[in-house]
């Protein structure tokens, strides 16, 4: 005769089934990473679900038995979220996206993306690889430089990755630490 109480994040929406959960309590909003062009920088900002994100939530309750979901919102302002949530490549910087495909030898104006980038997107990214070193002839037929080959090795942003390899950054071994700390 205990009562669980469950804190959880959006990934709770989908990935995740709690036996017992029997009441959930939606707020309507998420953490939601967006793409800023203005200043080239992703941030996270609190917007609200999806119409499909709500109904999501609503379904964690009453899986295994009789459960009840309660919106802090009318069913008139649920109506006027948006259908389905924006896929993240169509809101973030696809930079290394772009990298890493180009990296495998594909160029991103030709790949059959499920959800393509708007071509403006692309031409940007594209843009931004080639004022960095890491692409060249991107109007005609992108090409990795060698720097952009050995940023590609790295699962960072574009930037961070010409910032380590400039900086001649070295990630330390373990033996190397335990010699350091001895």
């Amino acid at each position: 005769n205990s009562r669980k109480i469950v804190l959880a994040t959006n990934i709770a929406e989908t990935s995740v089934t709690i036996p017992g959960i029997r009441c959930v309590i939606d707020c309507g909003f998420v953490k939601r990473r967006v793409y800023n062009p203005s200043s080239g920088l992703d941030a996270l900002r609190i917007v609200r679900v999806s119409q499909a994100q709500a109904w999501q939530r609503c379904g964690r309750a009453g899986r295994d038995a009789p459960g009840t979901c309660y919106r802090t919102y009318t069913q008139a302002e649920m109506e006027s979220f948006e259908n389905m949530p924006k896929p993240e490549i169509l809101r973030s910087n696809i930079c290394s996206t772009v990298l890493q495909l180009l990296a495998l030898g594909i160029d991103c104006r030709t790949f059959d993306f499920l959800d393509r980038p708007t071509p403006e997107a692309v031409d940007d990214a594209y843009r931004k690889l080639e004022a960095l070193g890491a692409v060249r002839n991107y109007k005609i037929k992108p090409e990795l430089t060698t720097l952009g080959q050995q940023m590609s090795q790295f699962p960072l942003d574009p930037r961070y990755s010409k910032l380590l390899l400039s900086a001649n950054v070295t990630i330390p071994t373990r033996s190397t630490l335990q010699q350091a700390l001895a």
